[in-house]
């Protein structure tokens, strides 16, 4: 291996950790909501007029929040920060693919329903547009890209 290459793969392997943390965060703030937290809570919910597009309920959230923070665990069992007592050559197909779908499913979601997020979205006003526009779907094409990446080169 080359200099160059230790430095990429360590590089990606740093993004990768701050991409699991951030993940962990994000579970974090829906179980703030799922415990009927409000705060921030406009910000992150499409809206039409006054109105949310939807109304999501404490199940649902509390689902969000178990995804990201297996989210989290996925990226720290691919980039070895956390193990498992299966033998790694066994795991490796299974979490590489597992990583692929992260990075897509967050590609997808940067691209947007054509409605209410992503890139290209036609409808909804508020406080949630504008978060979107500068961070959401900005991040979920940055780390979309970093996760596929990761999956093929470390």
């Amino acid at each position: 291996m080359t200099d160059m290459h230790i430095w990429y793969v360590t590089g990606l392997r740093c993004a990768g950790v701050a991409l699991a943390f951030a993940f962990l965060l994000f579970a974090l703030v829906h179980l703030y909501w799922a415990m009927n937290g409000r705060r921030g809570l406009r910000l992150a919910l499409p809206h039409e007029g006054a109105r949310p597009v939807f109304q999501p309920r404490r199940g649902a959230i509390m689902l969000v929040a178990a995804g990201s923070a297996a989210c989290s665990a996925l990226l720290l069992l691919w980039l070895d920060v956390i193990c498992t007592p299966f033998p790694r050559a066994a795991l490796r197909p299974v979490l590489q693919v597992a990583v692929i779908l992260l990075g897509a499913t967050l590609l997808v979601r940067a691209v947007g329903d054509f409605r209410h997020f992503g890139f290209f979205r036609k409808r909804g006003d508020g406080p949630f547009r504008r978060m979107d526009r500068l961070i959401y779907t900005p991040f979920s094409l940055v780390a979309g890209s970093l996760i596929v990446l990761m999956a093929f080169v470390i």
